[in-house]
């Protein structure tokens, strides 16, 4: 796959100070780190922020603290959010689709079975573009697809995609992460 485009947009981690913790949550986007600082903090939880696109340093932040700590991953439903996903898993940079999964990292992110009616005729975007071949490749990756087959299939069903501020309009982020992360 040709990401050169993806990589301009990779950024430095943000990363909370860790005071012990077990669990690592890693969020997409600085407004969700934001939002979920006080909560992780109370409940004692690692808040790691790739700032969307994983970089070098974050993977290897990730495979680091999966050695140690249980990690979950919180992002939307849409395939770029995906691939970053699976970048930790397989503990790289994607870009060919023959890789075995490295490190343990829980999927907490908008799953296809949290999209109800409401949320499919008032949220999410057309999947076009970037968007779309990005999808194309997770869709051809055969260990991708054992990982997330629902969220790809639903992707590929409705050709939308649903980001996580959208679907906190109408649920609580913190209720939401704290019911996954005890499922």
């Amino acid at each position: 796959m040709e990401i050169e485009w993806y990589l301009d947009y990779v950024k430095k981690p943000i990363l909370s100070k860790d005071k012990g913790e077990k669990i690592v949550l890693i969020v997409e986007k600085e407004e969700i780190f934001e939002k979920l600082k006080k909560f992780a903090d109370k409940n004692r939880i690692l808040l790691m922020c790739s700032n969307n696109i994983p970089s070098l340093e974050s993977i290897t932040i990730v495979e680091k603290l999966a050695k140690k700590k249980k990690v979950f991953y919180l992002g939307d439903l849409r395939a770029v959010s995906l691939y970053n996903y699976l970048c930790f898993v397989f503990g790289e940079l994607i870009l060919y689709s023959d890789l075995k999964v490295k490190n343990d990292i829980s999927y907490l992110g908008l799953k296809a079975k949290d999209i109800d009616e409401r949320l499919m005729s008032r949220t999410g975007e057309v999947i076009r573009g970037q968007e779309q071949d990005v999808l194309d490749f997770l869709s051809k990756m055969k260990n991708a697809v054992n990982i997330l087959k629902d969220e790809i299939d639903f992707l590929k069903k409705y050709d939308k995609f649903f980001e996580i501020e959208g679907f906190c309009l109408q649920n609580n982020l913190e209720d939401y992460v704290k019911k996954e992360l005890n499922s």
